[in-house]
């Protein structure tokens, strides 16, 4: 399409039909001078990226506040939620996420007299007794939801689930996702946090307000990948970001 053609905006659609085993670059010309480009990376090589899901719940006492968090949190809505992180988000980074297969539990129902067996998965889950970590989470009272008490604890609100974790489940290389029923701090409100370092030491939390939210989902485990927010280019950043070249390396 000659340039001096087009009148207004025109959109111009780009895509693959196969893989490129090589970069490409596509130029805009205007007679003989080059007044556009767009690079495209060679895509024909994918990596694996791990996750792991896990619930964290209140356990004896507490019931009521993950049935209140967990009531929405059904089958089709995680399923969802895996299907964008995966084909709507890290696929754009040539990742393929591969889940951990969900637990696999069977539960008797009995129904006009007679008794029916049925397997279904579960996600893994751990209990937390908030007793233990009043420093780290505000134990709830009455109807009121368990809720961080500081935004600065939640490094050592993350060592201490980590901790857990791994003497449950043990060590994982890959992204864990742990979905809480824990309400964010008053004055931040998020709906996930998650640290950038090496994969299986810092993982993805999700707050009540984003359980059902998958672009947090996706935001969040993209922060463990190295991806801080495009806002953040203060000189602590920087000194972040070289420190964790480092770690990674």
């Amino acid at each position: 399409i000659p340039v001096k053609d087009i009148k207004k905006q025109h959109t111009i659609k780009i895509y693959c039909d196969a893989a490129l085993q090589e970069d490409a670059i596509i130029r805009v010309k205007l007679a003989n001078f080059e007044i556009g480009r767009m690079n495209v990376i060679k895509n024909d090589k994918t990596y694996e990226l791990p996750i792991r899901f896990i619930r964290l719940i209140g356990g004896i006492g507490y019931t009521h506040y993950d049935r209140k968090v967990f009531e929405d949190f059904n089958d089709d809505v995680f399923t969802e939620i895996k299907d964008y992180i995966k084909n709507r988000g890290l696929n754009q980074a040539l990742i393929t996420a591969v889940y951990e297969e969900e637990e696999s539990k069977i539960y008797k129902t009995h129904i006009e007299g007679s008794e029916k067996t049925k397997d279904k998965k579960y996600i893994k889950e751990i209990e937390i007794n908030f007793k233990d970590i009043p420093h780290l989470v505000h134990e709830p009272e009455g109807m009121e939801q368990p809720r961080f008490i500081d935004d600065e604890k939640k490094e050592e609100f993350s060592a201490y689930i980590m901790e857990q974790h791994n003497a449950i489940y043990g060590k994982f290389k890959g992204t864990i996702v742990f979905i809480t029923n824990i309400w964010p701090t008053i004055k931040e409100n998020e709906s996930g946090f998650a640290f950038i370092a090496p994969l299986g030491k810092n993982p993805v939390f999700i707050t009540t307000s984003g359980t059902t939210l998958k672009q947090t989902y996706l935001h969040e485990i993209a922060h463990t990948l190295g991806l801080l927010h495009s806002f953040e280019t203060n000189k602590e950043t920087l000194k972040t970001i070289a420190e964790k070249e480092v770690a990674v390396e």
